[in-house]
């Protein structure tokens, strides 16, 4: 089974969600074809077995680069790529039409998407130094840029039940998108051998990659996703 993991910073930052993902390639590698989507610099050295699609050092990434970074998915055969979110607004989400998103759903790829912090509807979409006007005159735009993101992804996977809330009374319209992973499910996965950990991961691709990526429905199934 194909999986691609996306970074939206560099992975040569060693910052706390490259390090997760460094983490995943490990744990995975022996079970999964990895590709990693992350705009690392030329000549950076990626983790072994791992397939790299570099992307542009341009943030927030322009239409066409998400353009084309759905097409070379669909080309290598992924089903169910998984794009971590840092922050709420992640991979071009503020705007409508920029984030990667919709043009997986187009070429038949159903996405997850993970989310590491939720502190306030207001961060993430500009700079924090901005007004207050001005955050709540830009919120309708982000707003929607954000249900444009969860209407084209199987699921949101999100790593508190606390912040979990939040995004569903957020984005209420497509509440049902967001999934729980919490610090318990870490721990209990921890006990189990490294390759049933490994495949859990893969039963949440498998869960989504059933849903039709056009269907109007949110996430369906039983499985607990494993980290």
């Amino acid at each position: 089974m194909k999986i691609a993991l996306g970074l939206e910073y560099p992975l040569a930052l060693r910052g706390g969600v490259g390090v997760l993902v460094e983490t995943l390639i490990q744990g995975l590698a022996g079970h999964f074809e990895i590709v990693l989507v992350s705009p690392d610099p030329p000549g950076f050295s990626h983790p072994r077995n791992v397939r790299a699609c570099v992307l542009g050092s341009k943030r927030p990434f322009p239409r066409v680069t998400s353009r084309n970074l759905a097409l070379r998915l669909e080309s290598w055969g992924f089903p169910s790529p998984t794009f971590i979110l840092g922050e709420n607004y992640g991979w071009g989400s503020r705007i409508p039409g920029q984030s990667p998103f919709p043009f997986l759903s187009r070429c038949g790829i159903a996405s997850i998407t993970t989310i590491h912090m939720a502190l306030s509807i207001l961060d993430g979409y500009c700079d924090p130094k901005k007004s207050l006007w001005f955050k709540l005159a830009f919120l309708p735009v982000a707003w929607l840029g954000k249900l444009q993101v969860l209407r084209h992804v199987g699921a949101e996977i999100v790593i508190s039940q606390r912040a979990c809330e939040k995004l569903r009374r957020w984005y209420w319209p497509l509440r049902s998108r967001f999934a729980v992973f919490t610090t318990r499910d870490c721990r209990k996965s921890r006990r189990r051998p490294a390759g049933a950990r490994s495949l859990d991961f893969g039963c949440w691709t498998h869960c989504v990659s059933q849903r039709p990526a056009h269907s109007g429905g949110g996430f369906r199934g039983n499985c607990r996703g494993s980290f």
